[in-house]
């Protein structure tokens, strides 16, 4: 998996953004329009790291190409997690996530955006 640092503020660095959706694409047009911010995101300079949280992980169902070429376009500045209960409870096995980025328990998200430098926005 790819994995990308968190930036220092006051270093020049541009900050890690970290991105969470909780909606599934067929939930709502505008989840689309989270993965374009996380592309121009990635266009301005910054690492993204998305995780894909309660519905967002039905993502791995619906188009898990977009996520794939999220990731392959964005030269190793992109993370992609997802959380293991939301999989659970949408019985979305293990090795599919995997394919995709890293599975996550909901702890190590709320350390993530604790961490120094990560700017979170988080799409319910």
């Amino acid at each position: 998996m790819n994995t990308v640092s968190n930036a220092r503020p006051g270093t020049g660095e541009s900050p890690l953004m970290l991105l969470v959706e909780s909606r599934s694409p067929w939930e709502s047009g505008d989840v689309g329009d989270f993965l374009d911010m996380a592309r121009c995101l990635l266009a301005s300079g910054n690492a993204v790291h998305l995780h894909l949280i309660q519905n967002g992980v039905l993502w791995l169902r619906r188009d898990a190409n977009a996520l794939q070429m999220l990731r392959s376009d964005s030269a190793g500045r992109v993370r992609i997690s997802c959380d293991e209960f939301s999989l659970a409870q949408r019985g979305i096995p293990l090795d599919l996530a995997q394919q995709h980025g890293d599975v996550w328990a909901t702890d190590a998200l709320v350390a993530e955006m604790a961490g120094r430098g990560v700017k979170t926005i988080w799409h319910s």
